[in-house]
């Protein structure tokens, strides 16, 4: 219950802070626009295999993006008065693990399937990213005339939790960020390995390593800041966080750190990580 909690408030972290800043609406509205781009300029000259992996690649980034957002709302809603948007989304779900299936062969990304120890499941599926290689799994009922066509994946688990909207994202970014920051007219930043350098903040797999904890505002809205300066890190784009779980679950994405034993939401004065 409590890991389908985290996940449900990443997802809504995710969808207004991701891609950015600008969220997971308008990279979407850049996927659909890019993507009638590459159809077009495919048509103009088809033997262009980079334009054609191109269009793999994007079509497999927003197919599986959509695939997760399906299975957070299937499992927001499951049990609720809204279950039958529940099942819908896992129906939709699992037609897009079958599109995806046929555009991992296509794009030649590494994927295939085990068999889930889920009572509820038969099978997971795996699927390797373009460019970063980064692991998403989705656990699925598959009809047997389809998974007798999946490969066995290879691989075990990477036992990465919640993780797989931030690994999409982090894809994408890699193949069509300059892109999206050029249609958006995001000016580039100095990385976090330079910016770490000039303030003596240590880097621990692309995160920053810094003792923050999350403060209050007058408004009522949460902000995360440095402990030790006081400085703000984040204060979601000037809004605020509405929670102090959403504030918790982005420090936790954003920075290599992890709460000590005593914390406690409510304890918004005394909440630090460490």
């Amino acid at each position: 219950m409590i890991k389908r909690k985290n996940l449900i408030n990443s997802y809504e972290t995710f969808m207004a802070e991701s891609f950015f800043g600008l969220g997971q609406y308008k990279a979407k509205l850049f996927m659909n626009s890019l993507l009638k781009k590459l159809d077009a300029q495919i048509k103009m000259a088809p033997g262009d295999t980079e334009l054609v992996n191109r269009r793999n690649a994007l079509k497999f980034l927003r197919a599986i993006l959509e695939c997760e957002n399906c299975n957070i709302n299937a499992k927001k809603y499951f049990n609720t008065k809204s279950f039958s948007y529940s099942d819908s989304n896992y129906n939709r779900k699992r037609e897009l693990i079958i599109e995806l299936l046929s555009v991992a062969q296509n794009l030649g990304v590494e994927y295939g399937y085990a068999k889930s120890n889920d009572p509820a499941t038969k099978h997971i599926v795996y699927f390797d990213l373009p460019q970063t290689g980064e692991q998403v799994s989705f656990h699925s009922n598959l009809d047997q005339n389809v998974i007798k066509n999946v490969p066995e994946y290879k691989k075990e688990w990477d036992k990465q939790t919640n993780s797989s909207l931030r690994k999409i994202e982090n894809a994408f970014c890699v193949i069509f960020g300059s892109e999206l920051k050029k249609k958006y007219k995001i000016e580039d930043k100095q990385n976090a390995a330079t910016l770490a350098s000039e303030s003596n903040i240590d880097i621990v797999n692309n995160k920053k390593c810094v003792h923050w904890v999350i403060r209050q505002r007058p408004d009522k809205k949460y902000i995360i800041v440095d402990a030790a300066t006081g400085e703000v890190l984040h204060d979601a784009q000037g809004f605020g966080f509405r929670s102090s779980d959403k504030a918790y679950n982005f420090g936790h994405q954003q920075y290599s750190t992890e709460p000590d034993d005593n914390h406690q939401h409510g304890d918004i004065k005394s909440l630090e990580l460490f």
